[in-house]
């Protein structure tokens, strides 16, 4: 039931009597659900009235009591007379009277609220019969549009629309009908296999036809990557897609796995089932392998071996087993590198010729300057002697044998004859020769030197050269030549200095008996060996052939050899066929069955009867005009046509189907689809249609043009509706609403294919020009075009009859037309989204940056009011990015610094957020979700590594709403802290930091250092030492600067808060010593000896008498400045005095990084110093540290001062350090306790309570 069509209602005028009223209410209702049809619904109530109330007030109280109009008239009885009529009387206002309303304490009767009548609009949107908006004019803009339906299955026409509040007979609100003749077509039918659209989703079949697979390589099973869909299973398809690679039939489920890499029966991978080896990589060929580069396989990989000891594979000098050697490698792969006996040991070498002392030695890979590897040097002072070298005679022993001259005293031998050789058997010795002798021995008569070794031997009988043969290599050996053919006989020699008659100096003849035989003689055809090598008629024998059809040619399958040609035979195997005589080389072909010519063919261009046929190489049956044959019948890979015009390509030839090939495929001259163009390509729409220029990929056609631009159409998951004005104000809404898509894809898109659809009214963009958006830009769609009248836009699409927009209820859709549309996205809203006069809703850049914000922008979380001007008056992003949508401002607030135990729960923390016309007004502003959250320190709260609770609303402070929080640390660290808003759902947060900064900072980010527990003192049982944040700043016992000692019993004072200390107010000895007097530690210096500002100029600042704080040293205060502290002072003060401070109670108070040196030990001088006024020189006077007996704090140094947390230290500082080299602590059980003196933790030192 969509609402109210008609409402009476009939009410009997009251009357003051004691019986029952009727009150009949009849009210009609109209359901679009059953167009046409009425139903009436009667309610009959029945009040009961037991009394009536007689007074005048009553009575003027009714006098509209039978108005059902007269709303909103509680305080009626505070105005004269009746209710008089509303100014609007027309449709459903009519008999509205005003209402009674207060001004300026004055009462008088006021127009009513008219969206309290039943069915007003204050703008007609519902198509009821009345007039709802009280203008004298009903339903003028709310307007159905139905469709002709003439086939009676639900679904309209789209070409025949009519208008109208109500369908007429035949017509209905659908148009999704694409055969409105036949209701067996429609988008409800269910697609069966005919041939036919049956469910109007412009596609033929889908969906119902079986899947059937292409099985290439035929081994019955199919390409899972190549399926088509069809009624009937085509040729060369299958219907399982079991194959897992379709070019090899020996690849299929079923075969038996085998290894070769292949996966062979499609299951279970690569060799699966047999036997797999690990195997290392032997990148060095050494034979060892790396035993961190492995392979599984069946059989070994080349490079790879079973072994997997090698240590590196990158050398084959380094394995296991390999000699080591002196090369700085570990050779043998032990960890060890030249260890045994690769070291070498060398010799001292003091002589240089390369021979060592064995008594003095060195060690290493190569020998030290100096060393050799020898160690035989028999004297190293001399480098005359040395092993080998030769001994000579010089009364030492050269040679290092030692023997002197040994073998160097040679022996010499008779010479008579003076021919340089001497007489074996006459000797002398001797350093050298003597006269007559010589150091030879070879002569073998030294009666004459016409016999010595070396003496050409020449024919005279003598044997001149000494060995023992006489005349031999003078003489020539000559052979016997019988046949006298110029070569004589090997056997028959003779020796002679002369050549002998029959004989001949060359040998070698076979037969000397016959001059036809010898050596180099040509081989002839006789029946002998002409040549002498061992062969007869060698290589003169002629080839002959059988010619059994004695047609001249003969059978080369019938071969013999002679001198001459045997009978039957000739000397060719040319025949083809020698068994007709009709065949033969060269025989005109003939149509008889048989190859004549013997060309391997048979009837191949006979020269009579044939008929010319064409090659078809591609079998096509188209062939080639130029490569013909002429046969008696048609030959294999022949036909008659010959018309291809390329006979290697079966898809070429004419009327064929023009591919995207590079190929002229029907042979009509041109190639593909042509020229096509820039951006443009040649696209068959995979084979099944011919050639045409379409755009390239990422390029889309311009209709109007044809021209192919960058970009294409926009497709689900593109476009967003990130922005609408619906209340403009420097113009009217109708001139001035617009709204923003946005185009989220990475390529330019274009708009022209989609609808848009503004509250039920459908717009489509013109197909040309192409509206194109670079990715991150807008499409801006307004009503208006020109920007003086539309408030300065400069629109991209203009939608002049748009419906104006409501704030109540509207809508915009973007569609992608098709069977069914696709919606791309849809925003939809009502009065409660955040509507704003003159501000347009913009969409929340973290719900933009979301991975599909089409599916959350439906949500008004994720929209905030636009903050920027784009006119004088109205706010809105039109063309730019949109505003951030969270508050104006956050701020941390105190306390900003934690210092906490573990498992303990910091104070509650705070925070406050300003956002416009949300957080101004009294209460909790919606729509804000806060949190508190802690992670590391420095680091950003958006990462994961924070830990987040939500916080609770706290109240106002004047136009700001306040959150707080408490955090409890699960684990000890250094952490920062702060607060986090978000107003779009979580999509982006705002960060808080201390200064509301509108961009966060990690320094401003609040402090948190969480510690082991803390462990109370029980014997000093003081605020200072009980690990309790008494004040609650954030600071507990030693770390806060208030808590200068542990005996201090008050943690939120300068002072101690024992009763025996009551201040200095002029001379100061050690301030830890918890009374104001001397002491025993010899320390004693003048208030105004450290303070920075004089003290007759503190008189007139704190209005302190200079007799008073100069007490005992009127006019001489300054001299006690010019002493120094004794030793006894700074050995007793000191160890008792915290980082940043003196031993007189002058101390460096830090909050964050801001220091001030002030002087604490006069509080009843200044009692308005305190932590929350340390940087007010008025309230806390500032100091210098004496120079003597102090403490300084660096921050630099990473030490820290008193009012600071490790949190407040520069960064590069990644632990706490102390002056002085005190010890590190976190709690007072980290210090400990030496003999009679105890330690607290103050400021991160361990420190001595004074004793």
């Amino acid at each position: 039931m969509s609402g109210i069509r008609n409402g009476t209602f009939i009410v009997e005028n009251g009357k003051c009597r004691d019986y029952t009223i009727l009150v009949l209410l009849v009210v009609s209702f109209e359901s679009t659900e059953y167009a046409m049809f009425k139903y009436y619904i009667f309610i009959v109530v029945v009040f009961f009235l037991a009394s009536c109330d007689h007074s005048s007030s009553n009575k003027i109280n009714n006098t509209n009591a039978g108005n059902v109009n007269n709303i909103n008239n509680a305080n009626n009885n505070q105005c004269i007379g009746e209710a008089p009529l509303a100014d609007q009387q027309d449709g459903v206002c009519s008999g509205a009277t005003k209402r009674c309303v207060e001004t300026g304490g004055v009462w008088d009767w006021a127009e009513p609220d008219y969206a309290t009548l039943a069915n007003y609009e204050a703008e007609e949107i519902t198509c009821d019969g009345l007039d709802n908006d009280c203008d004298d004019a009903i339903d003028e803009d709310a307007v159905n549009t139905y469709y002709r339906d003439a086939d009676d299955d639900g679904y309209g026409d789209a070409e025949i629309p009519v208008e109208g509040c109500t369908p007429p007979a035949g017509y209905v609100a659908d148009d999704t009908d694409c055969d409105d003749t036949t209701d067996a077509l429609n988008p409800g039918n269910a697609e069966i296999c005919d041939g036919i659209d049956n469910n109007c989703n412009t596609l033929v079949d889908e969906g119902v036809g079986t899947s059937y697979y292409l099985d290439a390589d035929q081994d019955g099973y199919g390409d899972p990557d190549l399926s088509i869909q069809a009624c009937e299973q085509p040729v060369g398809r299958v219907t399982n897609s079991d194959d897992c690679d379709d070019g090899d039939n020996a690849v299929h489920p079923g075969v038996t796995e085998i290894c070769d890499g292949i996966d062979n029966n499609c299951v279970g991978g690569i060799d699966e089932g047999l036997p797999q080896n690990t195997y290392h990589r032997d990148a060095d060929s050494d034979s060892f392998g790396d035993p961190d580069t492995t392979i599984s396989a069946c059989t070994q990989p080349e490079g790879y071996v079973s072994d997997d000891t090698d240590c590196d594979d990158t050398s084959d000098a380094k394995f296991p087993g390999n000699p080591e050697i002196c090369d700085g490698l570990d050779n043998d792969c032990n960890t060890i590198v030249d260890d045994g006996n690769a070291l070498n040991t060398y010799y001292r070498d003091a002589d240089g010729d390369h021979y060592g002392d064995s008594g003095d030695t060195a060690q290493g890979c190569a020998a030290p300057p100096g060393y050799v590897a020898d160690a035989t040097d028999c004297d190293d002072t001399t480098n005359a002697r040395f092993p080998g070298n030769p001994e000579v005679c010089d009364t030492l022993d050269n040679d290092c044998d030692t023997l002197v001259d040994e073998g160097v005293q040679n022996t010499y031998y008779r010479d008579a004859d003076s021919d340089n050789f001497g007489n074996a058997a006459v000797t002398t010795t001797g350093c050298s020769a003597p006269a007559g002798y010589v150091a030879d021995a070879t002569d073998c008569d030294d009666t004459t030197n016409a016999r010595f070794p070396g003496n050409p031997e020449i024919c005279d009988t003598l044997d001149n050269d000494c060995d023992t043969l006489v005349d031999e290599g003078v003489a020539t050996r000559y052979y016997h030549d019988s046949d006298s053919d110029g070569i004589g006989s090997s056997t028959d020699i003779i020796w002679a200095c002369s050549l002998p008659v029959g004989y001949v100096n060359i040998a070698g003849d076979c037969d000397d008996d016959d001059n036809m035989v010898f050596p180099g003689n040509p081989e002839i055809c006789d029946g002998k060996d002409n040549n002498c090598n061992s062969q007869t008629d060698e290589g003169v024998l002629l080839a002959f052939y059988a010619d059994a059809d004695n047609d001249g040619f003969g059978d080369p399958g019938v071969i013999s050899f002679a001198c001459g040609a045997p009978e039957g035979t000739v000397d060719n195997g040319d025949d083809c066929d020698d068994s007709h005589d009709s065949v033969f080389p060269g025989n005109p072909e003939v149509c008889d069955g048989l190859d004549n010519d013997c060309e391997g063919t048979v009837d191949v261009n006979p020269v009579s009867g044939g008929t010319t046929y064409y090659r078809d190489f591609d079998s096509d049956t188209y062939g080639d005009a130029s490569n013909s044959m002429v046969a008696c019948s048609l030959p294999a890979g022949y036909v008659t046509d010959n018309t291809d015009c390329n006979d290697l390509s079966p898809l070429t030839y004419p009327g064929a189907m023009e591919l995207c090939d590079l190929a002229d495929n029907d042979c009509d001259t041109v190639i593909d689809a042509g020229t096509c163009g820039t951006n443009k390509q040649c696209e068959d729409e995979g084979d099944t249609v011919d050639a045409y220029c379409a755009c390239v990929t990422g390029t889309i056609e311009d209709p109007g043009t044809g021209v192919c631009v960058v970009g294409r159409e926009a497709i689900a998951g593109d476009l967003l509706i990130s922005e609408i004005m619906i209340q403009p104000t420097a113009v009217t809404a109708a001139r001035g609403q617009y709204f923003e898509v946005l185009n989220r894809a990475p390529v330019k898109v274009a708009i022209n294919n989609i609808e848009i659809v503004v509250d039920g009214v459908t717009f489509i963009p013109p197909a040309s020009p192409l509206i194109l958006l670079d990715p991150g830009t807008r499409l801006l769609v307004a009503r208006e075009a020109n920007p003086a009248d539309n408030g300065g836009l400069t629109p991209d699409l203009v939608l002049a009859s748009m419906p104006v927009l409501t704030t109540t209820a509207s809508e915009i859709e973007l569609y992608l037309p098709g069977t069914p549309d696709v919606l791309l996205d849809a925003v939809a809203w009502d009065a409660t989204w955040r509507h704003g006069i003159g501000r347009s809703m913009t969409l929340s850049p973290g719900v933009v940056a979301a991975a599909d914000p089409m599916t959350i922008n439906d949500n008004f979380l994720s929209w905030c009011r636009a903050k920027s001007l784009y006119n004088a008056a109205d706010r809105g992003t039109p063309d730019i990015d949109n505003d951030a949508c969270t508050v104006d401002s956050c701020q941390l607030l105190a306390p900003t610094v934690q210092h906490i135990p573990v498992g303990s729960t910091t104070a509650q923390l705070n925070a406050q957020f300003y956002a416009a016309g949300i957080t101004d007004a009294a209460g909790q502003g919606v729509n804000l979700a806060v949190g508190l959250g802690y992670g590391p320190r420095s680091t950003h709260p958006s990462l994961s590594s924070w830990t987040w609770k939500t916080a609770a609303y706290a109240g106002d402070s004047t136009i700001y709403d306040l959150y707080r929080e408490t955090l409890t640390p699960a684990a000890a660290g250094s952490y920062h802290f702060t607060f986090r808003v978000t107003m779009d759902g979580g999509y982006s947060y705002r960060y808080c930091d201390k200064l509301g900064n509108d961009v966060y900072d990690i320094l401003q980010a609040g402090g948190l250092l969480v510690d082991a527990p803390c462990v109370p003192d029980t014997v000093l049982g003081t605020e200072c030492s009980d690990c309790i944040d008494n004040d609650a700043d954030g600071y507990v016992d030693g770390w806060d600067p208030e808590c200068l000692r542990a005996t201090d019993d008050l943690e939120g004072e300068f002072e101690s808060g024992n009763p025996a200390d009551n201040n200095a107010i002029n001379l100061l000895d050690c301030f830890y010593d918890g009374d104001s007097g001397s002491g025993n530690d010899t320390c004693e210096t003048h208030a105004c000896c450290l303070l920075d500002v004089d003290c007759n100029t503190l008189e007139t600042i704190f209005g302190i008498s200079n007799n008073t704080l100069d007490k005992w040293f009127w006019g001489n205060w300054e001299n006690k400045c010019d002493e120094l502290e004794p030793q006894t002072c700074i050995d007793n003060c000191l160890p008792s005095t915290p980082p940043g401070c003196d031993c007189f109670g002058c101390c460096t108070i830090c909050v964050g990084f801001e220091c001030h040196d002030i002087l604490l030990s006069t509080k009843n001088n200044f009692p308005l110093c305190s932590q929350e006024t340390y940087n007010d020189p008025t309230k806390c006077p500032t100091c210098t540290l004496h120079p003597q007996c102090s403490r300084p704090c660096d921050p630099d140094l990473c030490e820290l001062c008193p009012g600071m947390t490790e949190l407040d230290l520069p960064a590069h500082c990644t632990e706490v350090s102390c002056p002085d080299g005190l010890q590190v602590c976190a709690t007072s059980a980290d210090c400990p306790s030496l003999g009679a003196t105890t330690y607290s933790c103050q400021f991160g030192c361990c420190v001595a309570i004074y004793d």
